[in-house]
Order: C-alpha cells, then structure tokens, then sequence
C-alpha cells in the first residue's frame, strides 16, 4: 500500500463499503461494493488481481455517500479529478482528498474550500496530508475545474490532449527528434509503445504506407485521445490500454517506434525503459527494428545489446539520443 493511499483512508477507517474511489490503489478496506477507478493500467491489474472490480473511467452519474480522490501531481487534473467525484455524491456526501507533500497535497485543504466543501478537516501523515468535508452547493469554481481538466484540442499542437498526460500541451521534444529521425522506408506491421495521444503514431501513419499498426499505452486517457487524434487516418490500427513492462499481445512486428517513460509508478530512472525495451524485442520479427529516444543520461545500451542482434546510436542532441535496434 504506497502512503497516499494510506493516508487518504486514515480518517474513515473501517470504510463502509458505500462509495467511490477516484485514483484507486490497492488498501485492505477495499470492497467489491465500491466503484473502484484507475485509468494506469499497472495499478489497475494490482486491483484486479486481487479480486477487486476496476474501471479506467468515472461513471457519469451518481449518488454515493462517501467520495475519495488520490490527487495527481497535476494541479488542473487535481482539481478535475476533485470536481467530478463531487458531482457523483449526494447532497450532504463526504469527500476526502489526499496527495503526497511533495505532489500537491498540500493543495488539498485550499481545493475542498474553494469548491464549497463544508467542514473541511485535514490531517498530515506518511509524508502525505488527506482533506475531508461534507459536500455543500455547486460553485464557480467546481465548474471553472471541471472545464480546465477536460479533454480539448490545444491550440499549439492541433493534437486533443488532457492536463495530466505527459507533454499534453506541447510536442515532446525527444518525439520530435525521433520523428526527424525515423528512415524513409518502414512498411508492414508496426507498433507505438506508449503512444500518448498519438504524436508519433500519426507521423509515422501519414509519412508511411503501413498494413496495420498498434497504439499502446498504460494511461487509459491517452488511448482513448490517440484514437480521437488518429480518426482520419486511413489505415488498419488497433488501439489497446496495456503495461507495456509486462507485455503486448502482439508478435512478429517488423518496427517498433516509442519514447519510454522514466517515471512512473513505483519505478524511476531507468526500469521502465528496459522492460519496454524487453517488451519491444518479444514482440519483433527476426530482423525487425525497435527505433527509440530517451534521455541522454539513461543507460539502455547493455539491455540494447543484450535483447537485439545489433543496435546503433542514431544521433545524440538536445539532451536526447535516438537508438536503431535490429531484433
């Protein structure tokens, strides 16, 4: 159980068993009676595999007692995730709201009274605060919350994209690098891993006459915008919410484009990205590429040299290197 999610049950412990969880992650008061969501597909299956039932997306309504929120580090999809679990409450429902002291909580207290929340308490502990109070009249500010964390087009990038994702209001630079460094003849069966809303799988699908070609990501939100992002793509591609680090059901690919993450859940630095890059070598074709970008400073050659066949240091600029692999 990480700390947050410790905290944030602290005040209410036994849980009762009526109520919604936005950002669930695994606590022993958890209970097949309550609406568990989770849209990042690693905390999901922690869930699932204990017999919980889990659901990437917020019903639409609702009318619940009890309301929880584990706070992303995100302040917009904070106060998003805050506003819609109060929609789905009844009138005099509880909230409670809890993130890390490092990740926004200790915003918590503030976004309860800004929306309203009567009764508003807050207790600090395992590096985390939680904030809880009694739900009270609909403002401004709920609503000024609900439209700045909505998915939307933004206007510097033509891509729809949502506070939260990662680079959602502008075009990652080392997917860019990579983009410009992608060759002029990859053909076949292809894969985006960690697709986010579909940056690079829209270059590569426009640039390149492509059979058939997969979306992945782990964050439900970015395969669902990926799918939106791609519409007018004519061409057969499959879109699927998965963790990467364990696995695709795909395999015999002939290239492999992706931008590993390095921070994500309990792992950081490089793991991530050596199980994507594991991932990408069961998922190729005998002779297959995997072309990727990360962070200079991240060691992947040795997981590179132990998985292909050959790889190759395309190019290293701007705080990024782009890697060609050769299954």
């Amino acid at each position: 159980m990480d700390a947050v999610t410790k905290t944030l049950f602290t005040p209410f412990e036994p849980l009762l068993g009526d109520g919604i969880v936005a950002g669930a992650r695994r606590h022993p008061g958890l209970t097949r009676g309550m609406v568990l969501q989770q849209n990042f597909k690693v905390f999901a299956a922690e869930l699932s595999d204990k017999g919980l039932v889990v659901t990437p997306e917020l019903p639409d309504e609702g009318d619940f007692l009890q309301g929880f929120v584990s706070l992303p580090k995100n302040a917009d999809e904070a106060r998003y995730e805050t506003a819609r679990v109060l929609r789905l409450l009844k009138g005099n429902g509880v909230i409670a709201i809890a993130g890390a002291n490092d990740a926004g909580g200790r915003r918590a207290k503030k976004i309860l009274k800004d929306f309203g929340v009567r009764d508003v308490q807050e207790l600090a502990a395992n590096h985390a605060r939680v904030a809880w109070g009694v739900k009270g009249g609909e403002n401004e500010a709920v609503k000024e919350a609900l439209e700045k964390g909505a998915p939307r087009v933004v206007e510097a990038t033509g891509f729809s994209s949502q506070p939260g994702l990662f680079s959602w209001d502008r075009i990652d630079t080392g997917s860019e690098i990579l983009a410009a460094c992608l060759p002029d003849d990859l053909r076949g069966t292809g894969a985006d891993f960690g697709c986010g809303y579909g940056f690079l799988s829209r270059h590569v699908l426009r640039k390149y006459e492509i059979r058939n070609f997969y979306c992945f990501d782990a964050d439900h939100r970015a395969v669902e915008l990926c799918r939106e992002n791609l519409k007018e793509i004519k061409a057969n591609v499959h879109y699927a919410w998965e963790d990467l680090s364990r696995g695709v059901p795909v395999r015999t690919l002939d290239f492999i484009v992706m931008n590993p993450p390095f921070h994500e859940g309990r792992e950081t630095d490089a793991d991530i990205g050596k199980k994507f890059i594991g991932t990408a070598s069961s998922s190729l074709r005998q002779g297959g590429q995997l072309w990727m970008v990360a962070n200079a400073g991240l060691p992947y050659e040795k997981a590179l040299s132990e998985l292909f066949t050959s790889y190759e240091k395309v190019i290293q600029k701007n705080g990024f290197k782009v890697f060609r692999a050769v299954r």
